[in-house]
């Protein structure tokens, strides 16, 4: 799972951050329940790692990565299977189960039906499609 900093795990107004503590929060529920976490940001590792620790949730991920700008792959990424995106206000009152079984229900071959949920879990893009399961 890789979660993001800037507007997912913290907002900018000016030169104050302000963090959004239901994302810190389920950062926290999901580590405990044995999920890898990733926490990766377009600032660099640094700055990831540096976010991650400003909240106290650093030592809840694996690593720290730079946000990718280039992606060498056969597919893109809106065509990985399995992967979904996952808006930090969907977040609140789910559990690392239901990812899994929400992950588990990706069918790109299938009706395609869309679901607003953003950056968490795997990055999959705008427009990730799931079949209704």
């Amino acid at each position: 799972m890789f979660v993001d900093v800037d507007d997912t795990l913290v907002r900018s107004a000016g030169s104050k951050r302000i963090p959004i503590p239901s994302v810190i929060q389920h950062v926290r529920e999901l580590h405990t329940q044995g999920a890898v976490l990733y926490c990766r940001s377009s600032g660099g590792a640094e700055y990831a790692r540096s976010s991650a620790e400003e909240f106290g949730i650093a030592h809840c991920f694996t690593g720290f990565l730079p946000k990718p700008n280039v992606l060498i792959d056969d597919q893109t990424a809106a065509e990985w299977p399995r992967c979904i995106s996952v808006h930090p206000s969907s977040c609140s009152g789910r559990s690392l189960d239901d990812y899994i079984t929400e992950v588990s229900c990706v069918d790109y071959a299938s009706t395609r039906h869309r679901i607003d949920i953003l950056p968490l879990l795997y990055q999959a893009g705008p427009d990730p499609i799931l079949r209704a399961c």
